[in-house]
């Protein structure tokens, strides 16, 4: 007969199996620099905004969305679990606040866009959020480092 604690574990176990089979995501987050991983989707979400620009159908425009939706769904766990691992547990809160209050602020500014859309149409805009997306890349991989990656640099070279 086993104990509540065995099957607790079991469950949970369960869990995290079917998780890491079912998401692939999950996946590439447990293996991969979650820095590079943010930095990278942030790169793929602005060039295929930029690409929207230059889209020649509806087709083409609804592909690059898709683009967009994927490459943004990378972005969010990468960057709870970057939080979770930068800040000591009693400024995590503080720390997720802060990063959940940016869709906030993205939708202020997204209502913004529509004084960009009247000046320079909608092609206009996607090219000039594309392009500060890029930018926003290029700041993210230079400033955000993911501190499991250093650890595990550390501990490679102290050996």
């Amino acid at each position: 007969m086993r104990t509540t604690t065995s099957l607790k574990c079991s469950r949970q176990a369960q869990q995290r199996a079917a998780q890491q089979r079912c998401c692939l995501p999950t996946q590439v987050l447990w293996r991969n620099d979650r820095a590079l991983l943010t930095a990278g989707s942030c790169l793929v979400w602005g060039l295929a905004t930029v690409a929207t620009a230059f889209a020649p159908s509806f087709a083409f425009v609804f592909l690059f969305r898709v683009v967009q939706g994927v490459s943004q769904g990378v972005t969010t766990p990468a960057a709870y679990g970057l939080l979770a691992d930068s800040f000591p547990k009693e400024k995590g809160s503080t720390a997720n606040s802060i990063y959940a209050s940016g869709i906030y602020f993205g939708g202020g500014l997204a209502s913004l866009s529509a004084v960009l859309v009247k000046t320079v149409g909608w092609r206009g805009t996607c090219a000039v959020v594309g392009a500060l997306s890029i930018v926003a890349a290029g700041v993210s991989l230079l400033l955000v480092k993911d501190p499991r990656t250093l650890a595990a640099a550390a501990a490679s070279e102290a050996r």
